[in-house]
């Protein structure tokens, strides 16, 4: 959902005309049932005045006769609509992700009436969430090439542009050609249980694959993997060859209960079987709140590795070095920088070549506004970290949550791009922010901001329409910045 200031699809005119005929609809069912009582009373609360009427650009107009949130979201699951755009008093507009998560819903009512007290004009969406993002490319759907040796290669430099990806959370995912098809199929761990309640009810996630299509859509596949249980809270999902048999594989880093006293959990490796299928296991006997995850061969024995924050380890962060099967198992001593030691929160890492020497760097983020500035260590050329000067990145006051990196140009325009949320002024994941910094001279400017908006979780270079742009891979986020 995205509860920011975005113009709705049916633009300022097509709403108030919606609000006339919301009025008008009343009327005109009291003339064709020939009685002038309230009209509206012989509708029922919680449904549509009329089916709904989508046309080729998935869009339809309708009036909702009153009720809750969790009413209109029924009804619009129930017409075949993934959305549905609502006016706020303040003139702004939302969505409701119908069958989306919990906290997309909780977003929508703080923003949109909690309960409908008569008809309301609405816009439908089905299929595709319409924003003022990105315009989708109609072309063939992406096709992979092959697996890179980095988990960041094999998310942010795979031809990847916004998808239009499957109802409900999203948030946790990653893509690789799981089908085999050559094309981009989806893996996806979805969160079941609520933080409200406590952690002895806590379910575990689902981990699903989905296929993609030659037109681009999504099918969920249960040949290749049933739907199975996952770890409790998935938090970052990552694509390497981690069992050398080429074919994607998926490792998931888990935090586990996300309330105090934060006990933590083991993460999970989505293996690769010689069958064509995929198979769950714990990748480490390690438990942590491991709260994000990157992946290259880091000891060069051709064996896929990954780094792992978890705010709960002195260390705050520790390699798991691979046994060449897709189990892993902590490296000592640590590699790791050790200035980052006892520090503050960090939950967000990548390896990447950030100063274009082909060797893989280290980049650091989470809270700063507890003692965690967002850091980048350079490879001294050797792979190992311990004790490599810091190069602290520029904050920005107020949107202290640092989630996802990622780098695009070359020599003079060589840039980091940092996605944000809000954390360190009494808010906490109420904003959507990207900060664009220079490289070498770490010049920053902050290209949007957003709040109170959803935050986005992931960004990534893409070419949409011959243009060259950072975005998010989900089309409902409706980001698009020119690089």
């Amino acid at each position: 959902m995205i509860p920011d200031r975005t113009p709705c699809p049916q633009g300022r005119f097509g709403w108030t005309l919606m609000k006339r005929l919301a009025a008008a609809v009343v009327i005109l069912f009291a003339v064709t049932t020939g009685t002038f009582a309230d009209a509206s009373a012989q509708i029922a609360v919680g449904s549509f005045a009329a089916v709904p009427v989508f046309g080729a650009t998935g869009l339809a107009s309708a009036v909702f006769m009153g009720g809750s949130v969790d009413q209109l979201e029924t009804v619009t699951l129930a017409v075949g609509a993934s959305g549905v755009w609502v006016q706020a008093a303040d003139g702004s507009f939302s969505i409701l992700i119908a069958g989306g998560p919990s906290f997309l819903k909780d977003a929508f009512k703080s923003k949109s009436p909690k309960d409908f007290l008569g008809p309301t004009a609405v816009t439908l969406v089905r299929t595709q969430i319409a924003t003022d993002g990105p315009k989708i490319d109609k072309g063939p759907a992406p096709r992979v090439v092959g697996l890179s040796p980095t988990s960041y290669e094999n998310y942010k430099a795979i031809g990847l542009t916004p998808q239009i990806l499957p109802r409900g959370d999203n948030t946790i995912r990653a893509y690789g050609s799981f089908t085999g098809s050559g094309r981009l199929d989806l893996f996806r761990a979805v969160s079941t249980y609520n933080v409200a309640q406590p952690a002895s009810s806590a379910t575990p996630s689902r981990f699903e694959f989905y296929a993609q299509q030659p037109n681009g859509s999504y099918v969920l596949n249960t040949a290749v993997m049933a739907q199975t249980n996952g770890c409790l809270h998935p938090r970052k999902a990552i694509v390497a060859d981690f069992n050398s048999d080429g074919r994607p594989d998926v490792f998931v880093a888990c935090h586990g209960y996300d309330a105090s006293p934060f006990p933590g959990e083991k993460n999970k490796i989505v293996l690769s079987q010689s069958n064509g299928t995929y198979a769950v296991s714990d990748a480490s006997n390690d438990v942590g709140f491991f709260h994000g995850a990157s992946a290259a061969d880091l000891n060069n024995d051709g064996k896929i590795d990954v780094v792992v924050v978890d705010s709960n380890d002195p260390d705050r962060a520790l390699v798991l070095l691979n046994n060449g099967s897709g189990y892993f198992a902590r490296e000592t001593p640590s590699r790791l920088p050790t200035a980052i030691r006892n520090k503050g929160g960090y939950f967000s890492v990548e390896l990447i070549d950030i100063n274009e020497d082909r060797k893989l760097d280290l980049i650091f983020g989470g809270h700063e506004f507890e003692l965690a500035p967002t850091t980048m260590f350079l490879n001294p050329g050797n792979g190992i970290f311990a004790a490599v000067d810091a190069t602290i990145v520029p904050s920005v006051a107020n949107e202290g949550v640092v989630l996802d990196f990622t780098v695009t140009g070359t020599g003079a325009t060589r840039t980091l791009w940092l996605v944000r949320a809000s954390g360190g002024d009494g808010t906490f994941y109420t904003s959507r922010v990207v900060q664009k910094i220079s490289y070498p001279a770490l010049v920053s400017s902050v290209v949007l901001n957003k709040r109170p908006a959803q935050w986005i979780p992931w960004l990534i270079p893409a070419v949409v329409n011959g243009e060259s742009i950072v975005t998010s891979d989900n089309v409902a986020d409706g980001v698009s910045i020119p690089q």
